[in-house]
């Protein structure tokens, strides 16, 4: 797979792209870009110089002032053209975050690098208006007293450990089942807590 330097006055839009964002999603794509640069090429059908996959980050880019971006060509028919860039676009097949281990990821993120994690937002990678549906939350309600809390803790290593081989302990033993909460860790933990206070 070659990757070549291309001129983005050079590439075609796909007229028939389905892929939309929104003011606020694409300022966290032009602060992505600012901060690494743009590292994942664009995908363009050779036939035409037409962008299947990359058309935010090359509006991105452009804005941000770049001439070129990173490009690997393709040579597909239109109808195979137009089937790469769905399955490119997929939430269906491009997977979704492991909310057991995201929120902790974050965390670590936000504490080693602050000015990054500010600069970037990354809490708006993860659930915005146009995703949140897409990913296995809670209803954390709404009203100001919500059903549903998120509890972040900062542990050493060692910490960390026994927690997990107490949460999975708990996972065996314990009733862990919850009929509001829907995350797997937060019912273990409350079945760890109720044990603990004898209830």
């Amino acid at each position: 797979m070659q990757i070549e330097n291309v001129k983005i006055k050079d590439l075609n839009p796909a007229k028939y792209n389905p892929r939309k964002i929104n003011d606020k999603q694409l300022e966290g794509l032009r602060n992505s870009i600012r901060t690494f640069g743009l590292i994942d090429p664009i995908i363009v059908n050779k036939k035409g110089n037409t962008i299947i996959g990359g058309h935010m980050r090359t509006r991105a880019a452009e804005l941000e002032g770049h001439e070129t971006v990173p490009v690997v060509y393709v040579d597909l028919s239109p109808a195979e053209e137009k089937a790469l860039n769905v399955a490119l676009n997929s939430h269906t097949i491009s997977g979704e975050y492991d909310m057991d281990i995201l929120p902790s990821l974050l965390e670590e993120i936000k504490l080693e690098l602050p000015d990054m994690f500010d600069d970037l937002n990354f809490e708006d990678f993860v659930i915005d208006n146009e995703n949140i549906n897409e990913i296995d939350l809670p209803d954390l309600g709404d009203g100001s007293d919500p059903d549903i809390q998120q509890c972040t803790f900062t542990l050493s290593n060692e910490q960390k450990d026994i927690v997990n081989d107490a949460m999975n302990k708990a996972k065996s033993e314990l009733d862990c089942t919850d009929e509001i909460n829907q995350n797997s860790n937060g019912n273990k933990l409350a079945a760890i807590m109720r044990w603990y206070l004898g209830s």
